[in-house]
C-alpha cells in the first residue's frame, strides 16, 4: 500500500514503458488531501529526461508530457477543468494520450479538461524509471 509517507513503487526503465505516439494510465486513489500528489511519474525534469506525469493538483487530475525531454520546451499540460477527486474518496483515474489530444475519466465517465500549455507530439523516450506514487523519490 502506498500511504503518503514515504512509500512508492520504482518501475526499472523497459521499451514498454516507452509511449511516443499514445499511451492508458489507470490507477484506482483514494487520498487524505488533493493538493499536489504524484501518481506516475517517467523521468526527471532536471536531468533532461522527462517523460509523462499524472498527477492530482487542487483536486484535479493533470497530464503532462514532454516532448523534448527538456523543462525548458516541449511541455504540454492538460487537466480536468473541474475537481473530480475528493479526500478519502476511491477513485478511478484513466488518462489516455494520442495524436488526438489527451482524455481524463474518473469513475469510467470522460470529464472536461483544457489543454493548458503545449499541444500534441510524440512523448520524449525517458531511460529513467517509472516512479509510482512519487515524483525523483519525493513525496
Amino acid at each position: 500500500m502506498l500511504d503518503g509517507s514515504g512509500s512508492y513503487v520504482t518501475v526499472p526503465d523497459y521499451p514498454v514503458l516507452d509511449f511516443a505516439d499514445s499511451l492508458s494510465i489507470e490507477v484506482w486513489i483514494n487520498l487524505a488531501q488533493t493538493i499536489n500528489h504524484t501518481i506516475v511519474a517517467k523521468g526527471w525534469c532536471n536531468n533532461a529526461d522527462y517523460a509523462y506525469y499524472l498527477e492530482v493538483d487542487t483536486g484535479k487530475i493533470q497530464f503532462m508530457w514532454n516532448t523534448t525531454g527538456s523543462c525548458g520546451s516541449g511541455n504540454n499540460i492538460f487537466r480536468s477543468d473541474s475537481v473530480v477527486i475528493f479526500p478519502y474518496a476511491c477513485t478511478h483515474v484513466a488518462v489516455t494520450y494520442s495524436p488526438a489530444g489527451a482524455a481524463i475519466f474518473i469513475n469510467g465517465v470522460m470529464v472536461s479538461g483544457s489543454q493548458l500549455s503545449g499541444g500534441v507530439g510524440s512523448i520524449h523516450n525517458s531511460a529513467d524509471p517509472m516512479l509510482i506514487g512519487t515524483y525523483k523519490s519525493i513525496n
